[in-house]
């Protein structure tokens, strides 16, 4: 089975103090046909962009600190972008996000402010 998942690094959960993490045997296939082995799942963690708070799992990963970075990473896959219903519009560089009444827009220009050379789409096989 197919699916595309969340994901955020160990030292980005540990930071923030979530729920305990729930064993599994997931193995992901990253877009240059390698693997990944998440070390843990959470599952139902809420997420607020701006105003709006929607649920999601995130498969834990043991990935290497940059030092040098503030920022926290995570990726969101498709079962949170559904939620928002998410629309990327190419045309005028923005990225939208719905939940029931409320949009949200973010412009790429404003959002993108480090260039990232290791971003891969990933595929999740359980």
């Amino acid at each position: 089975m197919q699916f595309r998942c969340s994901g955020m690094p160990k030292h980005v959960y540990n930071f923030l103090s979530l729920k305990p993490l729930i064993k599994t045997s997931v193995v992901i296939q990253l877009a240059d046909h390698s693997f990944v082995y998440p070390l843990r799942v959470i599952e139902d963690v809420l997420i607020k962009i701006n105003s709006l708070v929607i649920p999601c799992d995130f498969y834990i990963f043991d990935m290497e600190r940059d030092l040098s970075n503030t920022n926290m990473p995570i990726m969101f896959g498709k079962p949170s972008l559904k939620t928002t219903n998410t629309k990327i519009n190419c045309g005028k560089d923005t990225l939208s996000m719905k939940v029931e009444d409320e949009i949200i827009e973010f412009k790429f220009n404003d959002a993108v402010k480090y260039p990232y050379g290791n971003v891969y789409s990933i595929t999740c096989h359980e």
